[in-house]
């Protein structure tokens, strides 16, 4: 039952790093969510920390916070959905390995 807090308190961790990659540092949040799930959440996001922002071109920015404002309520329901489905796994775990 242990492993399992432990495996979803860095499945949430994980996302956050990727949350963080994606809103913070213009970086792909799927592929940092990645990264941090091989690795560890903590060296990804110090990983993620001392990385370079990467800066939208200039014409490009409207586009992109027009594209941003349509996605702010998916993003936003993804990311419960995903916390959702990390304690209902979890619960299925420890379920299972109970008897």
């Amino acid at each position: 039952m242990d492993i399992l807090i432990v495996l979803v308190i860095c499945l949430i961790l994980d996302i956050a790093v990727g949350m963080f990659a994606h809103n913070y540092r213009g970086r792909s949040g799927f592929g940092w969510f990645l990264l941090a799930i091989i690795l560890s959440p903590l060296l990804a996001f110090l990983l993620a920390v001392v990385s370079k922002r990467i800066e939208p071109n200039d014409h490009l920015i409207l586009e992109i916070e027009r594209e941003q404002q349509r996605r702010i309520v998916p993003l936003g329901i993804g990311f419960v959905a995903a916390i959702v489905a990390a304690i209902f796994l979890a619960a299925m775990a420890s379920n299972y390995l109970a008897g």
